[in-house]
């Protein structure tokens, strides 16, 4: 599957960063700090220097796609967003299945942009034929992240989560 999705909305530009760029290392230890880390796994919580940015970068590209949201006003950057393709089940392998994460940063909190990049995923996922859903995985405790899906349209998944966390899906086909 071609990934990253790339895409941008009123407010936002996804696209994929230059890994080795050092650049974005710095860009991320605005965005991955102890606020917005609290309700990730355990091993991605805390503080990041551009070391630690650039190690998790490399670990999430090894694992899927990531884009950085950045302002189509400013470039700065506002968040990131993490994209991995599964083959769908009993689906012959045409098609994928997508679970997605996303982390704003502090500055960015407040404003919509949450619902806006999620939002502009789902409809540019909606212009492929290869992508059949979306799930996301949320903290039970991160009511603003639950939101941001319902108002996007995804349900929650009565098989998905765990004590901890909830499983939300939007199906686009």
């Amino acid at each position: 599957m071609d990934l990253p999705l790339e895409f941008a909305t009123s407010r936002l530009a996804a696209r994929v960063p230059d890994a080795d760029d050092a650049n974005v290392a710095a860009a991320l230890t605005q965005v991955l700090t102890p606020a917005t880390t609290a309700e990730l796994p355990p091993g991605w919580q805390g503080d990041y220097d551009e070391q630690r940015a650039a190690t998790w970068l490399a670990e999430r590209v090894n694992e899927g796609s990531v884009m950085l949201l950045q302002s189509t006003e400013t470039d700065q950057t506002m968040g990131v967003l993490i994209i991995h393709a599964e083959p769908a089940p009993e689906d012959g392998n045409e098609r994928v299945d997508l679970r997605i994460g996303y982390v704003l940063a502090e500055h960015a909190w407040g404003q919509g942009l949450a619902t806006e990049v999620v939002r502009g995923l789902v409809d540019r996922a909606r212009q492929r034929s290869d992508i059949r859903v979306i799930h996301a995985g949320v903290a039970v405790s991160n009511a603003a992240s639950i939101r941001v899906l319902e108002k996007c349209g995804f349900k929650r998944d009565a098989d998905g989560g765990s004590v901890d966390t909830r499983s939300y899906v939007i199906d686009l086909t």
